[in-house]
């Protein structure tokens, strides 16, 4: 009974002395990002981060040809880029690849910023539509007010690059990039 007893105490007191540190270290962190600072830039990155993992996510593809996508601000140029790589099976030729990419780049805009999951009582363009979803991924929660949020999609507009890069699956591999302003979502 005693021997019971004492393995019960040796196993609690070891992780007390194991799990101390880490303890500490883990409220250390909490404490520090309590403390930080978040931007909007920052807040309206990581979402649009989101949106590009998750249309990613819910792209069909053969086992091995799966997408992967990044969004990054290029601080040199001054723009946001969004850009996808995909595989695909081969093409007759360089052209069709092309003319593929770029219903590719077009479908995945309209994945990437939802467009046509919503209702608006006047009409817009996809290209509006786009700038007010980029607007309001850097707006204020609750939602700021739409004047503000169209203004600030207007000048993010005009600086997110939307880029999909197409490759073949077989070898030798040929190589196809899309890429214009996110807003410009039928460029050619």
């Amino acid at each position: 009974m005693m021997t019971k007893m004492f393995q019960t105490a040796l196993v609690l007191l070891c992780a007390t002395v194991l799990s101390g540190p880490s303890l500490a270290q883990g409220q250390e962190t909490l404490a520090r990002l309590q403390k930080e600072p978040v931007t909007l830039f920052d807040l309206g990155m990581k979402s649009l981060r989101r949106l590009a993992l998750d249309a990613t996510a819910n792209m069909a593809a053969k086992p091995g040809m799966g997408p992967s996508s990044s969004v990054r601000y290029k601080h040199a140029a001054g723009i946001i880029e969004i850009e996808f790589n995909l595989k695909t099976e081969n093409a007759n030729s360089i052209e069709q690849l092309r003319q593929q990419c770029l219903e590719i780049r077009r479908k995945t805009i309209l994945k990437v910023f939802r467009i046509g999951l919503s209702d608006y009582t006047s009409q817009l363009s996809v290209n509006e539509r786009i700038r007010r979803r980029i607007g309001g991924q850097f707006a204020h929660e609750p939602l700021g007010s739409m004047t503000e949020t169209q203004a600030l999609g207007e000048q993010l507009g005009q600086i997110t690059y939307f880029a999909v890069n197409l490759t073949t699956a077989t070898e030798p591999a040929i190589s196809v990039s899309c890429r214009a302003l996110a807003t410009d979502s039928m460029a050619k």
